[in-house]
């Protein structure tokens, strides 16, 4: 049988010397963070666009679509936000270097024509958006340079 405990004057708990709760720069989880919003904040000549899920935005990398929106916007990189995103998660924002994006989709020209994709990067991005063709190897490449993942 379990005994009974009655406690007769309540407690009080007081901390005398608060500490604010900080955040170290240096830990690997930060770095990961850090390196997780770069996708969307670096971007240029080699990394003209890229993505996030926003419930991954919001949740891991402790951010708001509307705060990398504004980000976007001082940095001069146009976005777009995807209600549904066709590769398993509900939502993503894709953020792009408008005229960094242009020049590999010039330099892609014949190979989108010859598929009917976009050939302008706010259709581009809204076409990547919608349907991503992993099972077209020549599109698939125009994708990866646009998101900075293609070395050849």
């Amino acid at each position: 049988m379990a005994k009974k405990f009655e406690i007769d004057q309540p407690k009080k708990f007081e901390i005398s010397n608060p500490k604010k709760f900080e955040i170290n720069p240096r830990s690997p989880i930060e770095k990961d963070i850090q390196d997780g919003l770069a996708n969307i904040r670096n971007l240029g000549p080699q990394k003209p666009m890229g993505y996030l899920p926003i419930d991954t935005l919001k949740s891991y990398y402790r951010s708001s679509p509307e705060k990398e929106i504004e980000l976007a916007k001082q940095n001069g990189y146009k976005y777009l936000i995807a209600e549904h995103a066709p590769i398993g998660f509900q939502g993503a924002l894709y953020i792009f270097d408008e005229k960094s994006l242009q020049d590999v989709l010039d330099a892609s020209k014949e190979i989108l024509l010859k598929y009917d994709w976009p050939t302008n990067a706010d259709s581009f991005v809204s076409q990547v958006s919608q349907r991503w063709f992993l099972d077209n190897p020549e599109i698939l490449v125009v994708i990866q340079k646009a998101l900075g993942d293609y070395n050849g």
